[in-house]
């Protein structure tokens, strides 16, 4: 009888106690999963601050104009 009653006063400890750790671990857990994911964010230049990628070159054959030969 002693036994028995030592054992779900041992297992009525161990319920109470896993109750405060998780619900202190919820809170850690999204801490630390929001800090993962803000840590992941990708920032990308504004294309107006990206260097432009077309240049001219001296000496390059251009376009004509095709209003001289339309009729």
């Amino acid at each position: 009888m002693m036994n028995e009653f030592r054992s779900e006063r041992f297992a009525m400890i161990l319920a109470g106690r896993w109750r405060i750790w998780l619900l202190l671990a919820i809170p850690v857990i999204a801490a630390s999963l929001a800090t993962v994911i803000r840590a992941q964010e990708n920032h990308y230049p504004k294309p107006t601050d990206l260097p432009n990628p077309y240049r001219l070159v001296e000496g390059w054959p251009t376009h004509t104009t095709c209003e001289s030969t339309s009729s």
